[in-house]
């Protein structure tokens, strides 16, 4: 598989964590758990941190070799995608639009401050106007904004799609290059719009990664995230001189911890949270990584991976998040 040019935007390669406090906790309700580590993928760059500054990283040369100079992209109003996609907008000088779901006039907090410091046109669409999809609103968007003089490039969620993919595909060989090979059994990362995981996939064809991928929705089902990793994977087809398949087995979504949906929190997932910063000094969010790193305690304390020796967990960032969560939390802990 060929590799892709890209831009270099984010700080990598991003280090690698034992979870060793962690690790004893789950070993006192099974023995037989095993290492756990942690990427920190959150160290990726403070104004980018996360996951999606990867992806974008093929995203926006695309978009400049296209000849475009502005971006529209959407999410939901605490979009870790949107503010990375507005902190390179200004840095590479292209002009940000975004499309976030919410209502006007709601304080901007955490990531949706950040959108704003960083220069980007933010317009708020109400969740009674959306039918199927934020991305409905953007030949609109483009349109208005092509009759001003300008090019667009359209970003889906989470820059989730064929070009996305590869910067999860880059970070597999990231992961591999640093461990000897094949350090880590499985790997274990959030599904939240499946490009991460797709990307990892792809990397695991790519690289001859023997060991287990496994992600973990945060919103939806099984179902849907299965058939939308297959679509992205499929989507990256068009970028390559020879097609992939990837096997569908190789698709292993753990279903379950999701809770009430996206960006909705019970409180046992504070609890959490709470429990890992004092645990292990870590942050993590709670829209993605504190549900995935839940369920993977879950799992472990349940056996689900008593055949594994080292177990490696991306941490995808998110933690600006929490400021937006914070009287929430407060109210649980």
């Amino acid at each position: 598989m060929q590799e892709l040019n890209k831009l270099n935007l984010a700080h990598l390669p991003t280090p690698v964590q034992s979870l060793d406090k962690l690790t004893a906790m789950v070993r006192e309700c099974n023995e037989k758990c095993p290492e756990i580590h942690i990427k920190r993928d959150d160290f990726s760059g403070i104004e980018v941190s996360g996951n999606k500054i990867r992806k974008l990283e093929y995203s926006l040369l695309e978009a400049k070799e296209q000849g475009c100079d502005l971006l529209i992209t959407c999410g939901g109003i605490q979009s870790n995608h949107c503010r990375a996609t507005a902190a390179i907008g200004a840095k590479l000088g292209m002009r940000v639009v975004l499309l976030l779901r919410g209502e006007d006039g709601e304080s901007p907090v955490g990531n949706h401050f950040m959108d704003g410091l960083f220069g980007a046109s933010v317009h708020m669409i109400s969740p009674e106007e959306i039918e199927t999809g934020l991305e409905e609103f953007f030949p609109k968007f483009s349109a208005v904004y092509q009759r001003e003089g300008y090019t667009p490039y359209l970003i889906p969620t989470g820059a989730s799609n064929g070009i996305g993919a590869f910067g999860y595909k880059n970070c597999m060989k990231e992961i591999l290059e640093e461990n000897n090979g094949h350090a880590y059994d499985a790997i274990v990362v959030t599904v939240g719009s499946a490009g991460t995981y797709a990307g990892l996939l792809l990397g695991k064809e790519a690289y001859g990664y023997k060991g287990d991928v496994f992600g973990i929705n945060i919103a939806a089902d099984h179902d849907y995230f299965f058939q939308r990793t297959a679509g992205v994977i499929e989507e990256s087809n068009a970028y390559l001189d020879k097609p992939v398949s990837v096997p569908k087995e190789w698709i292993k979504i753990i279903d379950g911890y999701q809770g009430d949906g996206y960006a909705l929190n019970r409180p046992e997932d504070f609890k959490f949270i709470e429990k890992i910063g004092a645990l292990e000094g870590l942050l993590v969010d709670p829209v993605y990584t504190g549900k995935a790193l839940k369920g993977l305690v879950s799992e472990c304390e349940k056996g689900k991976f008593d055949a594994y020796k080292k177990i490696l967990f991306i941490h995808t960032g998110g933690i600006y998040g929490l400021l937006a969560k914070a009287s929430e939390m407060e109210a649980h802990l």
